[in-house]
Order: C-alpha cells, then sequence, then structure tokens
C-alpha cells in the first residue's frame, strides 16, 4: 500500500459509475479507483455500505476486497 496521504472514497458512488450490462454496480471500479490512487501516492480508504453486498456484480470478490481489508 502506498505511504502517501490519506484519501477516503465513497466506494458505492464510484461502483455504480460505470454500471454491467445488468445494471449492476461493478466491483472492478473499486479496484480501479483504488489502483490509480495509489500510483498517484494516496493511501485510499474505500468505504462501502452493507446493501452494496447484495447489489454488486461480482459478491465474492467484494468479499475478499472487505476480508482483506482492501474495501470497508
Amino acid at each position: 500500500m502506498a505511504e502517501g496521504r490519506v484519501i477516503v472514497v465513497d466506494g458505492a458512488n464510484v461502483a455504480y459509475e460505470e454500471v454491467s450490462k445488468e445494471n449492476q454496480p461493478k466491483v472492478s471500479n473499486l479496484v480501479a479507483v483504488r489502483r490509480v490512487l495509489e500510483q498517484k501516492g494516496y493511501r485510499p480508504i474505500v468505504i462501502v455500505d452493507a446493501s452494496l453486498r447484495y447489489e454488486i456484480d461480482d459478491p465474492a470478490q467484494l468479499e475478499v476486497l472487505i476480508d482483506d481489508q482492501t474495501i470497508r
């Protein structure tokens, strides 16, 4: 993880920025934004609400990211 300035990200808004063909929020959006912020020297804290688990296009991947605290 980058050791730069902390930046807090509203993960639900990021996930919904570009939706899947089924109109679901995308977990790949969360991963991409986190990666870009780290590359720019930030230390992102991506926060999602509990309801996103039931709406996201890949709930299993989201759970992995939450379990390893990549997303909170």
